[in-house]
């Protein structure tokens, strides 16, 4: 039979946390999940109110193919449950998460990069899969609340971006890394930030790639709450989430669902355009540099140049890309044979 979205098993959650009753500590947290994962956990305390676990398998809970494969599922699972009402999403042990996970990532990218055209081909295509799970987070009609403890890097301030609200320990740490390798945020992080915190604010994160802590990703709009330790974070988040499951299911996904109209197109649009421009930067000079650098464990010097090799060969369905970034990265997009365009640095 099917459940009725006024199921009052919500209410007696909602109830319990306002009895200062919080299942987060309360409770010993069970898998909820009907397919095994190596990434992520599902834990389900309550009806109303389910766990999403960050649990790596790469250290501080790094996003490795595995996480990128089975997020959009998990979000599905998650949907599925009709007397769900609300997500928070967490990292297991010390951290929310080191972001992408480049050791993981490497032999599939590589293999990409050195495919030529097809290669940058799938290499766009395979950083919108990679979106597919924030976008679902964005676009689901439960509410997703980010609960970060330790750092939240890279991957893992998109992640957060892309969820409804946020909040964080005092020793939580937050960076936008992706300058600092190389390449250009490309999973919502640059389109959904200015949202968050202001174009300016999202833009000196971004570009500086500097760190942060709490105080100041609350001053700034990322977070709305600090609290002193986990604990005391996860009873928060857990109170927050039964209240607004307390609130007509229906509305509390129209709301979210309006409030997101506003920038779906301009998000997915940036990031398309933003792994186009990674396509091309993977193989600049660098970005090979910032890869050196980070193996070898020094301060990496960059010098500007845009291509490691001074031709590269595209199709042409990319040209009206090329004609629009050609002045920022430097490049000449000029017609070849068999269908494809060469893409030349202008800086020898």
């Amino acid at each position: 039979m099917r459940r009725s979205l006024a199921c009052p098993t919500f209410s007696k959650a909602a109830n319990s946390c306002a009895a200062g009753l919080h299942p987060a500590v309360s409770l010993s947290p069970h898998l909820a999940s009907a397919i095994p994962m190596k990434s992520l956990q599902i834990h389900k305390n309550t009806d109303a109110v389910a766990e999403l676990e960050l649990i790596g398998p790469g250290r501080g809970n790094a996003m490795g193919p595995d996480f990128w494969n089975e997020l959009p599922g998990a979000i599905a699972e998650l949907e599925s449950d009709e007397s769900l009402r609300a997500v928070i999403i967490r990292g297991s042990g010390e951290h929310f998460s080191y972001g992408l996970d480049l050791p993981a990532m490497a032999s599939e990218m590589g293999a990409m990069l050195g495919d030529g055209a097809p290669g940058r081909c799938q290499i766009i295509d395979k950083a919108v899969r990679m979106h597919q799970g924030f976008a679902a987070i964005a676009a689901s009609h439960l509410p997703m609340i980010a609960a970060i403890d330790g750092w939240c890097i890279g991957a893992g301030i998109e992640l957060i971006a892309a969820c409804d609200i946020r909040v964080a320990t005092a020793r939580a740490r937050f960076a936008l890394r992706e300058i600092k390798v190389g390449i250009v945020s490309d999973l919502g992080g640059i389109q959904r930030l200015p949202h968050l915190v202001g174009e300016g604010w999202a833009r000196q994160i971004a570009l500086t790639g500097e760190d942060f802590d709490a105080e100041q990703a609350q001053r700034i709009g990322l977070i709305t709450r600090i609290d002193p330790n986990a604990k005391h974070m996860l009873e928060a988040a857990y109170s927050l989430a039964s209240r607004i499951a307390a609130n007509p299911p229906l509305v509390v996904a129209g709301v979210k669902r309006t409030m997101n109209e506003r920038i779906e197109a301009e998000v997915a649009a940036g990031n398309r355009a933003a792994a186009t421009r990674n396509a091309l930067l993977l193989q600049s000079e660098d970005f090979a540099e910032a890869m050196r650098a980070f193996m070898e464990k020094r301060e990496p010097k960059f010098v500007g140049l845009m291509f490691s090799n001074s031709i590269l060969i595209c199709p042409y369905e990319c040209a009206p890309i090329f004609q629009v970034i050609e002045r920022s990265c430097k490049i000449s997009a000029v017609p070849g044979l068999n269908g494809l365009y060469q893409v030349k640095s202008r800086i020898s």
